[in-house]
């Protein structure tokens, strides 16, 4: 039986991972604390998100995008916008 703590480290099917997300942290020379202070997602989240241990939702992908100035396909690694639905 599969525990509620499995399911919450687990990473979310067909979330996007995003591989972009340090890099575009580190040229816009904000700490995980500063990032998450701009755009609201917590420093935890964003600590998996760039360890790859979980997925990110859509308009995760967008705060994040909007906090650090860049496109959410940057972050996504798929150079292309991704839609807000």
């Amino acid at each position: 039986m599969e525990t509620i703590e499995k399911r919450r480290k687990a990473p979310r099917r067909g979330s996007p991972k995003l591989p972009g997300l340090v890099d575009a942290r580190g040229r816009a020379l904000l700490t995980q604390q500063q990032l998450s202070e701009r755009s609201g997602v917590p420093q935890q989240t964003i600590s998996q998100l760039e360890q790859q241990n979980r997925g990110a939702r859509i308009v995760t992908i967008h705060r994040l995008a909007r906090a650090l100035g860049v496109e959410p396909g940057e972050l996504t690694g798929e150079g292309e916008e991704v839609n807000e639905t």
